[in-house]
């Protein structure tokens, strides 16, 4: 359904908005991250989940748990770690729009699938920033910058893409 053709109307260097400065920023803080990546992956989406419950029904596998159990369910685990492999792929893959554009085809499948929009992906940037604030102990509006640039930007293609 969504193919690669589909996505020639995204602007030919999907992270133009980012410069050589962000992207680094965005790479080097995203290791802080990843260095637990399972545990960062669940309390980005715990917090979000516990600010927005009503995106529990967003996601098929997380409807039938209570909500007093979602935050430690395995369900929420699993969907962290596939939160955070797909950041993973897209920060290594910062310069390489190929591969962007193929990940952000099938991102934006399953997210027009599941009725997410842009702003589901901008509520999650801000628990990612709480986050990634927390894991480096200290809040840098310089990363904050580039992080919103980045998602930002990642949140318009898939948009573009979905729709």
């Amino acid at each position: 359904m969504y193919r690669l053709e589909y996505c020639n109307n995204l602007r030919p260097r999907c992270m133009d908005r980012l410069n050589a400065r962000q992207r680094h920023i965005v790479q080097e803080t995203f290791k802080v991250l990843d260095e637990d990546a399972a545990k960062a992956g669940l309390t980005i989406y715990a917090r979000l989940l516990c600010k927005y419950p009503q995106y529990k029904n967003i996601w098929p596998q997380f409807r039938a748990i209570p909500d007093s159990s979602l935050v430690m369910s395995r369900e929420l685990q699993m969907y962290g770690i596939v939160f955070m492999n797909a950041m993973r792929y897209i920060v290594d893959n910062i310069d390489n729009d190929e591969a962007i554009k193929e990940k952000i085809i099938s991102i934006a499948g399953s997210h027009k699938k599941w009725g997410v929009h842009k702003t589901h992906i901008k509520n999650i940037l801000v628990e990612l920033l709480e986050v990634l604030c927390d894991r480096l102990r200290r809040n840098d509006p310089e990363v904050n910058d580039a992080w919103t640039v980045f998602i930002i930007t990642l949140a318009d293609l898939i948009d573009e893409v979905a729709n």
